[in-house]
């Protein structure tokens, strides 16, 4: 059976004002603002994480409290959370698939020790761009950086921070990367959120 796109009541509007690091309270405030969760929901996420701070990336940690969708009643995964986010950020979504990156051109993109610090990923290299994988939308400082390194422009997606982690480690840290190579990743255009909101 095909996974199940997740409903959110309304499409999550593109975010411009923000900028700089994920904040897991602002996170709930959105989250509450594009009625993916309630109001009271939102306030108990709130009175809940408060109470002990936290290093986790804050898709991490709101994954981990389980809160309550309010079209369906299902616990809001990291995953959907992500998607979520990727509206909010006006950017496509992606399930990164390691099967189809060329590791030994993502490779050369940046080191592990830079990926790491910024908490971004490069999945694909084409003549043209470089397509970069990020956990934190809302800081774009450095693309500027990699362009003019990579001579070509940088497109961004958003994705699991969890995955972005792992697969840092596997595609960068991995020794001889090139002898890894497979065929590089397809980023599939995000369809319209509209279509798929209840």
């Amino acid at each position: 059976m095909p996974p199940q796109r997740p409903t959110f009541p309304r499409d999550p509007q593109p975010e411009k004002a923000h900028v700089g690091p994920l904040d897991w309270r602002k996170l709930v405030e959105w989250l509450s603002e594009d009625g993916v969760i309630s109001s009271a929901e939102a306030e108990r996420t709130i009175a809940r994480c408060s109470q002990v701070q936290s290093a986790q990336h804050p898709l991490i940690r709101l994954a981990s409290v389980s809160m309550t969708r309010v079209a369906d009643g299902k616990p809001l995964d990291i995953e959907t959370i992500a998607q979520w986010l990727a509206g909010r950020a006006g950017l496509n979504y992606l399930r990164i698939d390691p099967l189809k990156v060329d590791v030994g051109k993502v490779a050369d993109t940046m080191s592990a020790v830079y990926a790491e610090r910024h908490k971004v990923l490069p999945v694909q290299v084409t003549p043209q761009e470089v397509v970069i994988a990020t956990s934190e939308p809302f800081i774009t400082d450095w693309v500027s950086e990699v362009e003019r390194q990579a001579k070509r422009s940088v497109r961004l997606v958003v994705a699991n921070p969890q995955e972005i982690t792992k697969f840092t480690v596997e595609f960068l840290r991995w020794p001889n990367p090139s002898r890894r190579r497979s065929k590089q990743v397809e980023i599939p255009v995000r369809p319209a959120l509209s279509n798929w909101l209840s």
